[in-house]
């Protein structure tokens, strides 16, 4: 703080400002993360903000029976090939944990301005058998399109969703 030499800022002179050359201490208590439980009265810690499953079975798996995955990313940037092994793995883990999610019901490329048309069309199919879940593969920018989606599924439809950016769709190479 010294070093920006506050005490020397016409500026922060001229509207009665002054700034501290230390910071404010407080005394505080780091609290410890909950456990979370699973089936067969097993617990886990959180490790560094973290809880692995690997090896749990939830203790109230939900079921996945019909959802959509949706992709915003262009076709030739997020394969089809890629996303279908990443629905595949997903089905594998929830297996795991004790979920049955079943393939997805509804597969679409779609740019960010067919949001709402897109949502109508899933739940005009959903009608006798409605949506769990909406997954989302977004674009690197997604800034933009992903309060879209939260907005347009959740606050306005209250369907559930799940985002995640393209560069997570395949596991890294080594």
């Amino acid at each position: 703080m010294k070093k920006m030499k506050y005490d020397q800022d016409p500026y922060l002179k001229q509207f009665g400002f002054e700034v501290e050359n230390s910071m404010v201490q407080i005394k505080g208590k780091v609290i410890q993360p909950p456990k979370v439980g699973y089936a067969n009265n097993q617990t886990v810690q959180a490790q560094g903000g973290v809880w692995d499953n690997r090896g749990k079975q939830f203790f109230r798996p939900v079921h996945v029976k019909n959802w959509a995955m949706l992709m915003f990313p262009p076709q030739n940037q997020c394969q089809t090939a890629d996303v279908k092994a990443f629905c595949d793995v997903m089905i594998k883990v929830g297996k795991e944990t004790g979920m049955n999610i079943a393939q997805p019901s509804f597969v679409k490329y779609l740019r960010e301005n067919e949001i709402e048309a897109v949502c109508r069309e899933i739940m005009e199919k959903a009608a006798n058998n409605p949506i769990d879940l909406v997954y989302c593969i977004l674009p690197r920018n997604s800034a933009m399109v992903y309060p879209r989606i939260k907005h347009i599924f959740e606050n306005q439809n209250h369907i559930s969703t799940q985002c995640m950016e393209m560069r997570n769709l395949k596991p890294p190479q080594t």
